[in-house]
């Protein structure tokens, strides 16, 4: 059986440059990401790549606060525009060529300030959608050892959009409590951390927003070949107990302006 390896890039709050192919785990890019190795198990008539994913959550609305530049309260409007979150790395105003990270940035209209010096009422919040990922077939042959026996004379490359297991998509129209950082190179807001959305319906009740409550996420796509099945399977280990969902924004409003 032969083996192959992705690299998944685990990102930090700064710009994803071109030469960063994989996911990150937070709403925009980094400079420094750190690598996670994943393997493709293959049998004869299909593959499965498994990207495994690995990065810190928040445990409670204390650690949320602590986490986020700015905490607020308001609805998302509308949805505003797609974006490539990959940038060229010696012009950030300028998207990568070849690769691609998509971005869907919403309007938001802040209704009150619970943390943070926010100059503007009416923001940007990016939410991070998916990434292109390229998946290369040849006709190299493999023994049952995992040894080429013959190098590959031809292939052929498949792009991909990996939709990130994270993304949740807003409810234009509903009152929500954001956890938020900015993003000084563009302007636009992100999530400080997983979670930092809390959705509130008509009697101001929290919903907290995220896939990883109660169990490990995991979500998969496949994609055909000329020659194959290409099964995706995105995971993680990490989990969230819900302790927020029930509570009263009042009571929530209490518990993050003591932390911060």
């Amino acid at each position: 059986m032969k083996k192959k390896t992705l690299i998944i890039s685990i990102a930090l709050p700064a710009i994803v440059f071109a030469s960063i192919i994989y996911q990150t785990i937070d709403n925009k890019s980094t400079k420094s990401p750190t690598g996670t190795p994943t393997t493709a198990a293959i049998t004869k008539n299909d593959e499965t790549i498994i990207t495994h994913y690995d990065f810190p959550v928040a445990s409670n609305l204390g650690e949320m606060t602590r986490e986020a530049q700015f905490v607020v309260i308001g609805e998302y409007k509308n949805f505003d525009s797609k974006w490539n979150m990959l940038r060229d790395p010696n012009n950030v105003e300028l998207e990568a060529k070849d690769s691609y990270m998509e971005g869907h940035l919403y309007n938001f209209e802040v209704n009150e300030i619970l943390k943070g010096d926010l100059k503007d009422t009416s923001i940007l919040v990016n939410h991070k959608y998916s990434t292109r990922m390229v998946y290369e077939e040849n006709n190299e042959i493999i023994n049952n050892e995992g040894l080429v026996v013959k190098e590959a004379t031809s292939s052929k490359e498949y792009n991909f959009d990996n939709k990130d297991f994270l993304y949740i998509e807003p409810d234009i129209g509903s009152k929500y409590i954001l956890f938020l950082n900015v993003d000084s190179d563009f302007g636009n807001y992100y999530g400080a951390i997983e979670p930092f959305s809390i959705k509130l319906d008509k009697n101001d009740t929290a919903t907290l927003q995220s896939n990883l409550i109660g169990n490990s996420a995991t979500s998969t796509k496949s994609f055909k070949t000329d020659k194959k099945n290409v099964n995706i399977v995105n995971e993680t280990e990490g989990y969230i107990v819900d302790s927020i969902s029930g509570t009263s924004l009042d009571q929530l409003i209490n518990e993050i302006t003591t932390e911060k």
